[in-house]
């Protein structure tokens, strides 16, 4: 920014009613709306508010130039200041007023300059594991990735008792953006899901209403024959595998129709709970690589565990 501009009022450039500024970094692509929401609070309540993480590298002090080691800084007293940061308006704007030439060219914390210029301590809160910056090649990867699983919407429709649905929402709850059970499809949802599961013991349900009807998305029906009520019990064994099959694959024209992919899941073993998570989740993480020409490999298919 020319130095002629670093100096000119800011209000002028908002809304009359401003109250709280947030400033951020393009480069931290991750921002829940959570963090943002406990910013502006925190803001509103102290003057600023920064959002944190937990130093991963113990950082190190060198003097001379030599580059010999001069001292530590103790990993539990200090964090690692990110963005988004959120300020009163009036706060930030008497901390730059008031700040000097070297502070605007070389002094890229906010949070400090409010403290220094302005007597504001910032309200520090720990952000998610994700708000890190994309700074070299390696990390668009791992942007993309995570984007990929973040925007999983999915719901998890099981009958009350039923551990393996336990495990699987444990295991997709780090891996997802919003991950939901219910026992009976009349439950109040959070909007609608691009993925479903359902675990069956009886009848399927479809379940349409709880599907993004404008994107695509992915659907896992799971038979838990071992169950005591299950449609093992009611004589699902007298139907052949093609004829499962087959079922499968007038699910998907079903789904198709809609572009939905299907797939079904006939757990029929005993003891393979955590093979039956992987699998299950592996089918739903497919969903997110909805720009890759596999991403509904498996719509229409019979699995069995």
């Amino acid at each position: 920014m020319e130095r002629s501009l670093k100096r000119t009022d800011s209000k002028q450039f908002l809304e009359p009613s401003t109250r709280v500024v947030v400033v951020h970094d393009a480069v931290r692509p991750m921002v829940p709306a959570a963090l943002l929401e406990q910013l502006v609070l925190a803001a509103e309540r102290c003057g600023a508010a920064g959002a944190t993480r937990p130093l991963v590298s113990t950082i190190v002090a060198s003097t001379g130039p030599e580059g010999l080691l001069d001292h530590c800084l103790d990993r539990s007293t200090h964090m690692s200041s990110e963005t988004p940061q959120a300020f009163r308006l009036d706060t930030l704007c008497a901390a730059y007023s008031k700040c000097t030439e070297h502070d605007l060219d070389h002094g890229t914390e906010c949070l400090q300059l409010a403290l220094a210029y302005a007597g504001v301590r910032a309200q520090l809160i720990e952000g998610p594991p994700d708000l890190w910056k994309v700074t070299y090649k390696k990390d668009i990867y791992a942007a993309v990735g995570s984007l990929r699983e973040n925007k999983c919407r999915v719901c998890i429709v099981a009958p009350e008792e039923c551990e393996v649905a336990d495990m699987l929402m444990e295991h997709l709850a780090p891996k997802v953006n919003v991950l939901q059970r219910v026992v009976g499809l009349g439950e109040t949802t959070e909007g609608h899901f691009n993925a479903a599961v359902f675990f069956h013991r009886h009848n399927i349900a479809q379940g349409n209403g709880l599907l993004d009807p404008e994107r695509p998305c992915t659907v896992v029906h799971v038979f838990d024959h071992d169950a005591p009520s299950s449609a093992g019990a009611d004589g699902m064994w007298q139907v052949s595998v093609q004829e499962m099959h087959r079922g499968a694959r007038h699910r998907e024209e079903l789904y198709g129709k809609e572009g939905k992919s299907v797939a079904v899941v006939h757990w029929v073993t005993a003891g393979r709970e955590g093979r039956l998570v992987r699998l299950v989740s592996a089918l739903i993480l497919l969903s997110a690589e909805d720009d890759e020409e596999d991403a509904d490999v498996f719509s229409g298919q019979t699995l069995f565990v």
